[in-house]
């Protein structure tokens, strides 16, 4: 690494800077570190938007079936929830709303005569509700490990500009 004899890009990722070596993470080492955050608003939004999109129709071709309102309250109950964890609330959901769509029913249904799944928001904040973020679970090291990257790490996202964003507020200034 520090001879740099040919044009080879190394990129490698910890999720605890502590557990390095401090000669890995010194100057000249890497050009650059970067801290991977919980994603803000806007973020968990897009990622909302993908994960809708494998079972809900509506949200496919950038398509969206939810108000301002709704997105703002779903976005709120999912603060610090990862990637993941949002991946998560949509399949549970997802599979929730086709149980209760057959509920009671005798019907053989073919493939082809399956109705479309619309995926609610209350079946969203339901999901939300048997899931416990990691960030939660452990917010003391989870905290902890945020802190010491924020020191050493640029920003891998752009500052929250969505509509879902609580603005640029800076408590120090």
């Amino acid at each position: 690494m520090q001879e740099r004899t040919s044009n080879v890009l190394i990129i490698a990722s910890a999720n605890n800077l502590e557990l390095l070596p401090p000669e890995l993470t010194r100057c000249g080492r890497f050009d650059d570190i970067f801290k991977v955050d919980l994603p803000n608003n806007g973020e968990r939004h897009e990622i909302f938007k993908i994960h809708l999109a494998r079972f809900d129709e509506r949200f496919r071709n950038g398509g969206n079936a939810y108000s301002e309102e709704e997105w703002r309250r779903l976005l709120k109950e999912t603060y610090r929830c990862v990637g993941a964890e949002i991946g998560a609330i949509v399949e549970k959901a997802a599979a929730s709303t086709f149980c209760q769509m057959f509920e009671g029913s005798r019907n053989d249904y073919l493939y082809s005569q399956l109705p479309a799944l619309e995926i609610t928001v209350a079946a969203l904040l339901e999901a939300r509700r048997n899931i416990n973020p990691l960030a939660i679970r452990e917010a003391d090291k989870v905290e902890k490990m945020r802190n010491r990257a924020s020191l050493q790490g640029l920003p891998s996202s752009m500052v929250d500009d969505s509509v879902y964003s609580h603005g640029n507020i800076n408590i120090f200034s």
